[in-house]
């Protein structure tokens, strides 16, 4: 269906500038039947419906489709007859990430047992 969905993309990927991040969340929640979701070789793309995981994509080249991923079909939007899919995507990094520093200066904490300071 060329053209009835304005702005639909055929290919779903993490952005170049966004490679470095542990996790980027597509920013559409409707997602165009047969579009192909491209998980890099350390990545996994995750789908969440209403706050729960409901499927994972491990890495390659995947057509989104009901027939090929049976979990997508309590996705399928009836008012487009199943063309669209409501869902968020995440794709997750699942390699080290060395370049990301997180966290800050722990405060000392006294062990109870021994009163040491840890």
């Amino acid at each position: 269906m060329p053209g009835f969905f304005p702005g639909a993309r055929e290919n779903i990927a993490v952005p170049d500038d966004r490679k470095g991040q542990i996790v980027f969340k597509w920013p559409d929640h409707e997602i165009r039947r047969f579009t192909h979701a491209i998980v890099a070789p350390d990545e996994l793309a995750v789908f969440m419906y209403q706050g729960q995981l409901k499927g994972t994509l491990p890495p390659g080249r995947h057509s989104i489709d009901a027939t090929e991923l049976p979990f997508l079909g309590i996705f399928a939007d009836a008012l487009t007859g199943g063309n669209l899919y409501r869902a968020e995507l995440y794709f997750v990094g699942n390699r080290e990430f060395t370049q990301n520093r997180f966290g800050g200066k722990i405060d000392s904490v006294q062990d109870p047992v021994s009163t040491l300071i840890v």
